[in-house]
């Protein structure tokens, strides 16, 4: 495998991490259902939402 030279020029990359593989985001998710949902009109307690990530 061969390797092409750089340009010098700093590349711009961006790197999702939605399933929790390299960080821990799942109390970030309830958080943003959370108030999501609460902006909606719904009241939906945080250990629910917490429960049904994932499935």
């Amino acid at each position: 495998m061969t390797r092409e030279p750089s340009s010098g020029e700093p590349q711009v990359a961006f790197l999702f991490d939605l399933d929790g593989t390299l960080v821990d985001s799942v109390y970030h998710h309830v958080i943003a259902w959370h108030q999501a949902l609460a902006r909606a009109g719904i009241a939906l307690s945080v250990w629910r939402i917490h429960r049904r990530i994932g499935m």
